[in-house]
Formats: C-alpha cells, structure tokens, sequence
C-alpha cells in the first residue's frame, strides 16, 4: 500500500500498544543532497480528560508505529516522489498448521492463484486433497503435495526504492495476466485486414504523423499549439477549457514561453476553465524557493487551477508520467515536460490527435482525471480511446491498455517475418529483464531486433550480452545515453507497419500495476505513412548523433 505524505493526517496509528491518530508527517530533506531519501519524523496526538497529548516520534523509532486499516496492518517504509510504500505486517507472519486427519482449511495453490481458494483437505494417510467449491458445488477434486500450497504474498522488485517488497499474491497474478496481449492480432490494422474477432486496439487515423524536437523547439511546439487556439473563434464553444498533462511543469528559462502563453490564453478566455494536473512544479531543488512561491502566486492570480493528480480513494499517490494538453476539443500528446531545457537539451515526439481521437480523449480528461468516475466508466472510455489507435495506463482503475499493445507488439512481428523481418525497439530506459528476455525469444524465432536504449538494468545487460554472443547481427544493442540531444522518446516499430510513440517506457513501475507510484501513461498506436515519418527522424537522430560524436573525434585528433 502506497499513501501520499500529505494524506497522513487523521489515520489511526498504535505505538506501544497505545491508540494515536496523526496530526501529520514531516519529510526532511537533506539539503546537500536530494538523492538521499527524507527523514520521516511522525507527529502523534491523542485526546486525555486533561487535553491533547503530542508526540513526535523521529527515525528510527517511527517504524515501531503501526497503522490498522481495512487492508491489514502496516508499518512505514521507505519514501520516493512525496509518496510512502507501506509495508505489511502480515507477509512477515508465519503461520504453522499441524496437520490433522479430518482437518480442512483454505488456501491458494500454485499457478493456480487466480482460481480462488481452495478446500484442503486432510486425508487418513497424510494425503492433501483440493476442492473447487462453488456455490455449494465441487468443481474439481484432486490430490496435492504440501509445496503446491501457495504463499499469501510475493516478493517484487520495485526499482523506485532499490530493493524487494511484498505484495499480495492474487493482485500480482492478476496484474502478471493484464499486461500481457491477449492476442498478436489485437492490433486491428492493415496487416490483419481479415481478422475474425473484434480487436481490441485500433490506430491513429490517417492524416497526422509525429514531430521529433529537441529541448527549446520542443516548448516551442507547445507554445504555438496554445497560441494557435487562444484567440476564441466562431466555432469555439462558449465554455472554453484549457488542460495541461504533464509530470514535471514550472516557469523557468526556456520554459516560461509555455507559462507566458497560458496567461495570454486568460486574458484572451477570462471564463475559461484552466488547469495543471501535475506530479510536481518543477525539479525538486526548484520547490520552496522564493522564484517556485511566486510561480504558484502567478497560476493562482490568473486562476488556473494545480490538480496534483490523486486517486479517488484519496490516499494512494498516482504519478503523472502522461503528456498532454487539451484546449476544448484539440489535444496534443507529447514526451516531453515543460521545464527548463539546461543543463539537459533532451529529444520529443509531439503528435495532434485527429478530431475524433481528441474528442475522445477530452472526455476521458474531464471525467477521468480532473473528474473521479467509477471504475466502470473509466474502462469504457479507455476501451473506446484504444479503438480509436489512443492508449493510456490509467492506474486509478489499473487498466493497461498501453502495457498490452507494446506486448502485442513486441510478440506480434512473427507473422510478419515473411513481409520483414525487421524490429525496432527504442525506448529511453530498459529495466525490465521479462521484457529483455521476450526481445531475445524474438530473435530466437528469426526477428532481427534493434535495442536503442538509455539505461539498462544489470540482468538486462548480462541476458543481451549473452544472446549478441549467440545471435549476432540478428540483435544490435545501442547506447544512446551519449547522444545529443538526449533521446527521452519511447517507441516500437514492428516491421514498419505499426509502431506504438508513448511516454510509458519498459520500467515495471509504469508497465505494472503493482508497484509504488503506479503511472498514468499515454500513447498511441500508428500504422501507415505516421511510421514511415517516425523511423526516418528516429534514424535522422541517430546519423547526427554520430555525425556529431566523428566530427568531435577529428577535430580533438
């Protein structure tokens, strides 16, 4: 369980035995070095007939406080992006049963998680026997060995916080099935003109194709684009809304040209309704300076209103890792955020969606992100932005439509073998080894892959190292890291027909929903013309990039 620091206040909390509630949490940074995590120092109350008790209870003593809830007892953890992984007490519980003939009792069996619990039951003989019980019915009866008896909990990694965690055995089953594709041919496009089911990924229609920009001309585009539309046309309807997506917004250097045109956009629009849904105001040195304090004075003198996107049950923190901003029916996707382009001069995709798409995913905008619909609605809109080619990871309802087409992709180019058999993965930071180990499959099955990458994890790297060695020109790893401007795009292009352009990169914390700080994600899928013009500026990137690094080496020669 993750909880925002700021949803703290008022939870029930037991130290020693005795009943507290939380005034609040106070995370201290290290001033000379915010990679070090922040000290948590827990600030207690509780009522007395002689008044308020207050307590602070500093590390590492806070980690004695216990929190009950309706999912269990926990204990605080580590802390990352203002959000605290609970840790639960239960999976560090050991139950033991003596094992009785006669006796019954329920539990889960391995790789059979998702079925439900079974009946156990104790035979004469020591024998274990299963039951599928439903409804008063037996759905199946079989023996079973005491190791098929399947543990309450399963230890992740979770790369946010360095290290393995607990997390319920159902929910990572569950979530192990919804992120893989149901089907290669669940992409409906032009190379499966004929297929007999409904699929459930359509693409982008024909008309617009992504623009790759670097650092400056990237806020450029988003300037322009809230330019282009502040000035309120006939058609433009009488309740304007201007919505900004993004991980990362502030007003600083190059990027305030993007603050400087959403007041404009107020002055020309004074009814209009704006807003930022945000994780975060800029890079964290930037928060709680007198230059942030005056940004956040400038939004608020100009009424556009700071969404720090939550989920609807309030306490679990949700990232935005999403880019996007929807001025009444246009919607821009991007990679990019909205900061200052120094010291790091990075690489975007940009893309405006086709009229119908953005009408789509302006809805899916107000009702699911600025808005709180149920679960059941956000599905429905997701579904219906993924037939028309747009995706998202939506973690509130933990829906992976983005997670499942890059899988489809990534298994699908085998039917294509024959058409191409060409590849290409290039994503900014590769550090998922079930992901690394399916690009080798795929070069074992005769699919020539291209892995540019930023960052690679260690079992990553040991896994492609051996499969170069075996393979050889069939898998080509690249280094990226070094290229300028830096790539921050992520895409896959399966033998040149489809391709997926999104923010979501292959990192468990965004492809999952599992993990800490669970991210709402964006992309879409292209076929066509769309993927010509991705590959040939991906490929101009990477000749400059060379360009650049020979030209460097003959001059210093």
């Amino acid at each position: 369980m993750d909880v925002r620091i700021e949803c703290f206040p008022g939870r029930a909390a037991v130290l020693d035995g005795v009943q507290w509630q939380v005034d609040y949490l106070e995370a201290i940074q290290d001033p000379s070095d915010f990679t070090i995590p922040p000290r948590l120092i827990l600030h207690l109350r509780r009522g007395t007939t002689k008044g308020q008790i207050h307590q602070s209870v500093n590390e590492p003593d806070n980690l004695r406080v216990i929190f009950p809830g309706s999912r269990g007892e926990h204990t605080l953890g580590p802390t990352k992006h203002g959000i605290v992984r609970m840790l639960p007490l239960a999976s560090r519980q050991r139950v033991h049963k003596p094992l009785a003939p006669g006796m019954t009792f329920e539990a889960r069996l391995r790789g059979r998680q998702l079925y439900g619990p079974f009946q156990i039951e104790v035979q004469k003989d020591g024998q274990l026997v299963a039951q599928n019980v439903l409804n008063g019915f037996c759905l199946a009866r079989f023996a079973i060995a005491p190791s098929e008896i399947a543990s309450s909990y399963v230890r992740v990694n979770c790369p946010d916080f360095g290290g393995c965690f607990d997390i319920d055995a159902f929910l990572y089953c569950e979530d192990k099935l919804r992120c893989r594709a149901t089907s290669v041919k669940a992409i409906k496009a032009m190379r499966f003109p004929t297929s007999n089911r409904d699929p459930m990924f359509g693409t982008l229609s024909r008309g617009p194709v992504p623009l790759l920009t670097n650092g400056m001309d990237h806020l450029v585009v988003f300037e322009k684009f809230i330019r282009e539309y502040t000035v309120p046309s006939p058609k433009t309807p009488r309740q304007r809304r201007l919505t900004i997506l993004n991980l990362s917004m502030c007003d600083q250097g190059d990027a305030k040209i993007v603050v400087d045109a959403m007041v404009d956009f107020r002055k020309h629009n004074p009814d209009s309704i704006m807003s930022v849904v945000v994780s975060k105001l800029g890079p964290t040195i930037y928060q709680d300076t007198p230059a942030c304090m005056e940004y956040v004075k400038l939004l608020g003198h100009n009424r556009i209103h700071i969404d720090m996107f939550t989920g609807v049950d309030g306490p679990t923190r949700q990232v935005v890792h999403a880019k996007a901003i929807v001025i009444d029916d246009r919607t821009l996707f991007s990679t990019g955020a909205i900061v200052d382009t120094k010291p790091i001069n990075k690489a975007d995709f940009s893309i405006e969606l086709p009229p119908t798409a953005a009408k789509a995913f302006q809805v899916y905008m107000q009702e699911a992100i600025v808005g709180s619909v149920r679960n059941e609605r956000r599905a429905h809109l997701g579904s219906q932005l993924a037939s028309l080619g747009v995706i998202i990871n939506d973690p509130v309802a933990s829906l992976t439509y983005i997670s499942r087409a890059q899988h489809t992709l990534l298994r699908g180019a085998r039917r294509d073998l024959l058409v191409s058999v060409s590849e290409l993965v290039s994503v900014s930071e590769l550090v998922d080894p079930k992901i690394t180990k399916l690009l080798v499959r795929r070069v074992a099955n005769g699919v020539t892959v291209t892995i540019q990458a930023r960052e690679i994890d260690a079992v990553s790297s040991r896994i492609l190292a051996q499969a170069t060695r075996r393979y050889g020109k069939r898998l080509s790893v690249e280094d990226v890291s070094w290229w300028e401007p830096r790539p921050h795009y992520n895409a896959i292009i399966a033998d040149d027909s489809l391709a997926y352009l999104g923010t979501s990169y292959f990192w468990p914390t965004q492809r999952n929903m599992i993990h800490q700080g669970r991210s709402l994600e964006n992309g879409v899928l292209l076929e066509g013309e769309a993927v010509k013009v991705l590959r040939e500026q991906l490929d101009e990137l990477r000749d400059r990039a060379y360009k650049v690094s020979e030209k460097g080496d003959s001059d210093a020669a």
